[in-house]
């Protein structure tokens, strides 16, 4: 049982550092300690803190994807994520097929996200992959999120809201990585036309 929990192990860290050779940010791994999650908010703390470079508002990602973000760190080393299915997390990511740009919120159930209150015209397709965008300058572009598993007309009939399957991606005794990003740049709210001006990557913080 040891030998093939060794293996296991040695395969998650061989694909962790697979995956620290595609974001051009500065990234460290650390061990994830313990589940903080209480049924209404999904979280887990993690063995690093700020004697290591740690802030709050960096991004977590694991071999799956985007995990979450940090939203406490304290020095001994000890850091509390936020997973991205909490309720109170929120992404600005896009639809790779339709090209909708959108924000996911959690649904607290642990395993989906929803988009709600987009417009009915756009073309989302049930099983299209979901990344982030990239517009608050806080999570790079083009980190997986997960995939659309429905699409539904809102309540008024205008707009449509959209479910996105993006399991659990982390869990006690595995590893992450954080990126470090600048969190501290930010800029006051812009139109739709600014955002999506130049090159897209307007630096903001997201909502925490």
């Amino acid at each position: 049982y040891r030998m093939s929990t060794l293996s296991e192990e040695n395969r998650v860290l061989k694909e962790m550092l697979q995956q620290k050779t595609l974001y051009t940010a500065k990234t460290g791994m650390f061990e994830v300690r313990r589940a903080l999650s209480d049924g209404f908010t999904q979280r887990y703390q993690i063995d690093g803190g700020s004697n290591d470079g740690l802030e709050v508002g960096m991004p977590v990602v694991t071999e799956a994807g985007l995990a979450g973000q940090l939203i406490h760190v304290a020095p001994n080393p000890s850091s509390q994520v936020q997973l991205i299915q909490d309720k109170n997390q929120e992404v600005p990511v896009l639809f790779t097929t339709s090209h909708v740009r959108g924000i996911v919120r959690g649904s607290g159930d642990g395993t989906t996200l929803q988009s709600r209150d987009l417009p009915f015209s756009d073309k989302i397709k049930v099983g299209e992959k979901v990344v982030t965008s990239g517009l608050d300058g806080i999570y790079p572009k083009g980190i997986p999120v997960g995939v659309v598993t429905k699409v539904e007309p809102g309540d008024s009939g205008s707009y449509i809201d959209v479910t996105v399957s993006s399991p659990k991606s982390i869990g006690t005794s595995e590893y992450v990585l954080v990126l470090y990003v600048d969190t501290k740049v930010e800029l006051p709210d812009l139109d739709e036309e600014e955002e999506n001006a130049g090159d897209g990557q307007v630096r903001r913080k997201p909502k925490r």
